[in-house]
């Protein structure tokens, strides 16, 4: 069952062309006192602004692609924003990109040219079908989340509100269009973690996620036609959205959510999704149900009692069903008539992490060497006089070596292992050309323990 969008909309699109249209007509005025320099500057910004603002006059939906000639490149599938003339100057993207990044920060500077940069340059290069964009994405996709943070950190509301809504606009469109899914899902990613109100470290007080967000990840979810990735990446978005804004959602949003995380966990795996990955998904439901239910509803808990204990459970969401049950206190009390079966489930659960990953370590045991092997080739270049000395010296080492360990046992009686030892591993670490260091324990070891005691805290 679907759930209405409408549920999760609090947007009022008319305000948002009036603002737009506002912020125009505001531009235009300013444009008329700046400089000689910026006046050139704001001439080749003209072909940005006529694609920018022909669909807000012309009443358009504030949906719609803020690009509107779009087309494929080549035989790709999916669509793309071609870069125009204008942006394909370097010495003009720097200028952008420096007009931007002061604008950020002080909300002084041509606000078209911060327009062009985030609304039109950034979609255009995370659309771009060639290798080499593709390539490039991660350092343009940094660049914007600096300058998102950079407003965020400006102590000016009226900016950051602004910034946020041009990253909002332009990253939407993006992730609910026909574009290379790397493109879509770190669109859904940068919704996902704007804010209308930042974090305050200071006042230790958590951000207040942007509210119009909350449409488009549920809308991104839910089309089941997105690729898996889409959807896991609106899945963590709604997840960070509920554990942070919580508390500004209405009831029937509650509702909608709860509904929509329920059928998510008790769902199987489509088709073309792991068990594993189906199970990595239903975490986030877990989550987003606990923090929404009310306190006293046992539903989940029994659900999660249940998914917990079946074997058929991937060990992923069983032990993480496990984890959120303890937490539940009062609300499930009562709950199980026997509670030995689950204790004896939950066990098994910590027996087979254990033997797994003892089978892991076997397989790391090196094969029996095969008997009656050929002598070493070194040993069949040498005269049997020198392998004589050979011997005989390897044969002085380890008289040597007793003498050592013979003193080191006098030296104890008499008070004196501290000091034997340090200079017993220093005169041998010389000899060697080496110094004597602890063994650390090899990687597979230390991963092994993490594991293994993630289980049991999950347990626990």
């Amino acid at each position: 069952m679907s759930i209405e969008p409408h549920l999760f909309t609090n947007e009022m699109p008319s305000g948002e062309r009036a603002s737009d249209l506002q912020m125009v007509a505001q531009a235009k005025t300013s444009s008329r006192r700046q400089s000689q320099v910026m006046l050139v500057l704001a001439f080749l910004v003209t072909g940005i602004l006529a694609v920018f603002f022909a669909t807000q006059v012309s009443g358009q939906d504030a949906a719609a692609p803020a690009v509107a000639e779009e087309e494929n490149f080549g035989e790709s599938e999916y669509d793309s924003i071609p870069l125009i003339p204008q942006l394909e100057s370097e010495e003009f993207v720097e200028t952008m990109k420096r007009v931007t990044k002061s604008y950020v920060g002080t909300g002084s500077g041509d606000v078209r040219m911060v327009r062009g940069y985030i609304q039109y340059y950034v979609p255009a290069k995370m659309t771009a079908p060639t290798p080499d964009n593709l390539r490039d994405m991660p350092a343009v996709l940094s660049e914007l989340n600096s300058h998102i943070s950079r407003a965020a950190r400006s102590s000016k509301p009226a900016l950051t509100e602004q910034i946020t809504k041009l990253v909002f606009d332009a990253m939407r469109r993006i992730a609910g269009g026909n574009y290379h899914p790397a493109a879509r899902i770190n669109a859904a990613l940068i919704i996902s973690r704007l804010d209308s109100r930042p974090a305050d470290n200071a006042t230790r007080t958590p951000p207040v996620p942007y509210a119009p967000s909350l449409p488009i990840l549920v809308r991104l979810y839910q089309d089941t036609k997105n690729v898996d990735g889409v959807r896991a990446a609106a899945l963590q978005g709604l997840h960070r959205y509920v554990s942070y804004g919580f508390r500004s959602l209405e009831a029937p949003q509650r509702a909608g959510l709860i509904q929509i995380m329920t059928q998510l966990l008790e769902s199987d795996p489509p088709k073309n999704r792991s068990p594993e990955a189906h199970a990595y998904l239903q975490r986030f439901a877990v989550d987003i149900i606990d923090v929404l239910r009310p306190n006293r509803d046992s539903t989940l808990g029994e659900k999660l009692i249940s998914i917990s204990t079946e074997p058929k459970s991937p060990e992923l969401i069983a032990l993480h069903s496990a984890s959120r049950i303890g937490r539940m206190g009062e609300a499930l009390k009562n709950k199980v008539k026997d509670p030995a079966p689950v204790l004896k489930s939950w066990s098994k659960r910590a027996i087979d992490a254990f033997e797994a990953e003892l089978i892991r370590f076997a397989a790391f045991e090196r094969a029996v060497p095969v008997p009656n092997q050929p002598g070493s080739p070194e040993d069949q270049l040498v005269s049997a006089s020198e392998l004589a000395k050979r011997r005989a010296s390897s044969m002085g080492m380890m008289g040597r070596d007793e003498e050592r360990m013979e003193s080191m046992g006098r030296a104890r009686s008499m008070g004196m292992m501290d000091s034997m030892e340090n200079g017993m591993e220093m005169e041998m670490g010389m000899e060697m050309g080496m110094v004597a260091s602890a063994n650390p324990q090899p990687p597979e070891v230390q991963l092994s323990r993490r594991r293994l005691n993630h289980v049991l805290q999950q347990l626990h």
